[in-house]
């Protein structure tokens, strides 16, 4: 009970002294840092909310600066693959105008192909023409004959007359014959 009794004391609660700058009509910010509230329990909260607002700044800050360096990474590396790819591009352009000259080529070897066939089959038409028109010639130099056989099997033959000169040599010839 001696306890109970001590704690209506009337020196306990003091009363703010006249030269006091917190006394209830200035705010703890105006008073400065040379009062009993600059270590109470609103202090050191606010303390160390300042404190973890500090720490989060930094971290976020290596955050950035680890970002910073990815995009920069990243650029140079679209950087080089769009070089490469311009390389490529390049180079696909060149291989195509290669692709399409040897086509050209190529259609002006066909057509100097065709045109020689055509030049061929007219040589040849106006060969089989020209035997056909003159084919006196050709009989006077030779005989056919064809014969049938049973089951309409048939042949021809043609015979070719020999022709036989005898040379003498004369005295005055030489070996050579001249």
């Amino acid at each position: 009970m001696s306890a109970l009794a001590a704690c209506k004391a009337p020196d306990i609660v003091y009363e703010p002294r006249p030269d006091d700058v917190i006394d209830g009509r200035r705010s703890a910010l105006e008073a400065g840092v040379n009062t009993e509230m600059d270590y109470g329990p609103k202090q050191s909260l606010l303390l160390k909310s300042y404190q973890e607002a500090q720490s989060s700044v930094s971290r976020l800050q290596k955050e950035l600066d680890e970002l910073r360096r990815g995009k920069q990474a990243t650029e140079t590396r679209l950087a080089d693959e769009s070089a490469l790819f311009a390389k490529e591009k390049a180079l696909r352009v060149q291989a195509e105008a290669e692709a399409e000259s040897l086509r050209g080529k190529r259609r002006e070897l066909e057509a100097r192909i065709l045109s020689l066939g055509i030049e061929k089959a007219k040589l040849e038409q106006s060969a089989l023409q020209s035997r056909i028109a003159y084919p006196s010639a050709r009989a006077a130099s030779s005989t056919a004959r064809t014969s049938s056989g049973k089951y309409g099997f048939s042949m021809s033959v043609t015979i070719s007359p020999s022709v036989s000169v005898v040379c003498r040599l004369s005295e005055r010839a030489t070996p050579d014959g001249r």
